[in-house]
């Protein structure tokens, strides 16, 4: 009896120092009440079709900003807690923001019809990236890859990082229909349809994995 109390408590103290380290599991994704969300990071995205991205450095120097403030100022409508059943999500866009300000407006934009994509390991390299010193916990962003005007179509990486390792947790690929008045709206919409997939249905297969 004594051998298995230590035992236990042996395993309890692993758990502990591994939480300490920031070593988070996929199922701590679902069971730990509170995430940070980093917002949308547009450092690789391509807009595909030139006709609907006829101005990228406004793009780039405003919507880009404007679509990740959408996350802070309509939290209602971009519920972030209810999509991913937390009683806590903190709000961290700086960063983001930093990064997103180095991209050149200039290698956006391809011709319509191209084909564009990238795999989890270029996700992994740009979170590896971050600057998020003295921090820890679960974080998520969304890897912005394309929006692609032929399709009318967002492309993104739903990512669950930890914060102390920049490790990924969990990363997949989704895409959601772009729409409404106006650049901003039209492609954030895309970001919101995402948002309802996950709430929906994609929440409750990640976690059966």
């Amino acid at each position: 009896m004594k051998t298995k109390s230590l035992l236990i408590i042996a395993l309890l103290a692993v758990g502990l120092c591994s939480q300490m380290n920031g070593q988070y599991a996929r199922s701590d994704i679902f069971s730990y009440p509170e995430i940070t969300w980093f917002g949308l990071d547009f450092t690789h995205i391509k807009l595909i079709g030139p006709e609907g991205f006829t101005n990228p450095a406004q793009i780039q120097d405003i919507y880009f900003r404007e679509i990740n403030n959408l996350f802070k100022y309509e939290p209602d409508k971009y519920d972030l807690r209810k999509t991913f059943s937390k009683k806590v999500v903190n709000i961290d866009l700086e960063m983001m923001h930093a990064r997103n300000r180095d991209i050149d407006p200039y290698q956006l934009v391809l011709e319509s019809g191209a084909v564009y994509n990238f795999d989890k390991e270029t996700v992994a390299e740009l979170i590896a990236d971050y600057d998020l010193e003295d921090m820890e916990g679960i974080g998520l962003v969304f890897v912005m890859e394309s929006f692609n005007k032929d399709q009318d179509m967002g492309y993104m990486w739903v990512t669950f990082f930890d914060v102390g390792t920049r490790e990924i947790i969990l990363t997949d690929k989704m895409r959601g229909k772009a729409g409404g008045f106006g650049w901003r709206n039209y492609w954030a919409k895309s970001v919101y349809n995402v948002l309802l997939e996950i709430q929906k249905t994609r929440y409750k297969t990640w976690s059966r994995y």
